[in-house]
């Protein structure tokens, strides 16, 4: 695994923990916060532009949102 994934998962872990979000089994959270991870580096963005810190937020806030309202992330 390539160092900016592994930021991208640690930094989607972080913002699960601090909505709170678990779906009350660990092992499918984790195997979504990778996915989530590989689909957040998919993206384009214009890093002179964009600010990392606020579009991995605002991703996983969405995704998290997304979870919450039933809706299956793939």
């Amino acid at each position: 695994m390539n160092e900016k994934l592994m930021e991208s998962i640690a930094d989607i872990a972080y913002h699960f923990g601090e909505r709170s979000y678990f779906s009350g089994d660990s092992r499918a959270d984790t195997i979504t916060i990778i996915h989530l991870a590989k689909e957040f580096e998919a993206q384009e963005f214009d890093w002179e532009k964009d600010d990392y810190i606020t579009e991995i937020k605002n991703f996983t806030y969405s995704k998290i949102d997304e979870l919450l309202a039933g809706n299956h992330l793939n």
